[in-house]
């Protein structure tokens, strides 16, 4: 049912950007902002960020409009080792218009399957933003088929002040 929601196209210079940006080769944090170009119906690049700690990205995000966003960061194992999970973010506050809300809630599927992500995990946390954060994806840079979720930690940095 969801798949009949789509509503907007992902822009291709969009496409091809999150392609280079899964699989670069940069050790810092990174993040993308997606939103909906309502005339053109497409979603398009908003920002791209370098070097971004977690407070600055949440800062960045409108407190009443919904954005994607694709986020990665340096996660450190208990075993020593590093790794840079690209996580899909999908953030849509309760008190946006409920046009924009539909216009971004149908066109996530189509925007997850364009960027072939293809294990997909949801999750719904209500904050006291009035954020409501859907984790769709998380994988490392490196092993695509290897599925890493957030810390709750991060998503808690991220959304809760």
């Amino acid at each position: 049912m969801s798949e009949s929601l789509v509503v907007c196209d992902v822009d291709e210079a969009l496409v091809e950007k999150l392609k280079a940006f899964r699989f670069r080769k940069a050790t810092n944090n990174a993040a993308i902002i997606m939103k909906i170009d309502k005339e053109k119906q497409l979603v398009v690049l908003e920002e791209e960020y370098e070097d971004i700690t977690v407070d600055d990205l949440r800062d960045e995000l409108p407190e009443r409009q919904p954005r994607f966003l694709v986020y990665s960061y340096q996660l450190h194992h208990d075993d020593g080792r590093v790794s840079y999970p690209l996580c899909f973010i999908f953030s849509s506050p309760c008190d946006c218009k409920p046009e924009q809300q539909m216009m971004y809630a149908g066109s996530k599927n189509k925007l997850v399957k364009t960027l072939n992500l293809t294990k997909v995990e949801q999750h719904s946390t209500p904050v006291p933003l009035l954020h409501s954060v859907h984790l769709l994806h998380t994988i490392p840079l490196r092993v695509a088929h290897r599925l890493i979720s957030v810390p709750d930690l991060l998503l808690n940095d991220l959304f809760l002040r």
